[in-house]
Order: C-alpha cells, then sequence, then structure tokens
C-alpha cells in the first residue's frame, strides 16, 4: 500500500491579488445577491427532477413507437424535446445493430440539423446512420459508404 504524505497548506497571495481575473470573478460573484447558492441547489434539483420525468416519457413512448424489426420511429405529435431524445435512441440503436463506430456519434453530438431536416420531411445522415421520412414514420438504416474521388 503507498505511503500517504502530508502536506502543509500553503496560502497562495495571488488568490487575493485583485490582477487576477479569477479574483475578481470571485469577488463579482460573492457581490451577487441573485446568485443565491440555496436557490442554485434548489434549481439544479428541479432541473433534475424534470430530466428524471422526461427519461421515463421517453421509455414508455419508445415501446410504444419503435419498431425493432424495421427500425422505424413513428414521430408523430411529440415535443421537440422528445423527439430528439428518440432520435439519439434511435441512432444509437441503429449504430449497435449494425455495429457503427465510426463516425463518433454521443450524448452530446449535436443533432439539431438533423432534427429540423426531420420536421422539413427531408432524409439526412448522422454518425453514420441515415433516417428517411415518410410521413411521421422514420426509418433508420447504415448510412451507404461513402464514394472515394
Amino acid at each position: 500500500m503507498p505511503m500517504i504524505r502530508r502536506r502543509r497548506w500553503v496560502d497562495d497571495p495571488t488568490n487575493v491579488d485583485p490582477h487576477h481575473d479569477r479574483t475578481r470573478f470571485r469577488d463579482l460573484l460573492a457581490s451577487q445577491s441573485l446568485l443565491d447558492p440555496v436557490a442554485l441547489a434548489r434549481s439544479a434539483e428541479y432541473i433534475a427532477q424534470s430530466n428524471d420525468a422526461l427519461e421515463a416519457l421517453v421509455r414508455d413512448l419508445w415501446h410504444q413507437r419503435w419498431d425493432d424489426r424495421s427500425l422505424q420511429l413513428r414521430a408523430n405529435n411529440l415535443s421537440r424535446e422528445v423527439r430528439r431524445r428518440m432520435l439519439r435512441r434511435a441512432i444509437q440503436e441503429t449504430r449497435e445493430r449494425n455495429g457503427i463506430v465510426l463516425p463518433v456519434f454521443t450524448d452530446s453530438t449535436n443533432i439539431e440539423s438533423l432534427l429540423d431536416a426531420l420536421d422539413r420531411e427531408s432524409g439526412a445522415t448522422q454518425g453514420g446512420v441515415m433516417v428517411q421520412v415518410r410521413r411521421d414514420i422514420w426509418t433508420f438504416r447504415p448510412a451507404p459508404p461513402r464514394r472515394s474521388l
């Protein structure tokens, strides 16, 4: 087991030097009455609860609207946020099923342009998955390989 060495506390005088941006920002934040830490924590909790409720809704809707055999999603009459979450899930499902690893697709990949295209009933590709639209049905399949010149 490695030995843990205790270090002496060192006070860094630059932490109170107003010539440093970090010091000025700390002072600014401390002087703001609008940034109440308790209210911010409460707001963060409300956001977490809302996110949990949305995730539960998406799980329920997924089983109702996703056709696992044809890789189709009925996307009608859903809010944009629910469509966004369902779209992400459908892309991930299609990628996993087809062994698609490139291009990289993560929870933070921007899919807004894809969602806009689908709202216009225009197909598009994201994360190696081609999505086509027919009425309110989105169909997912691996994107064809790119042609090299």
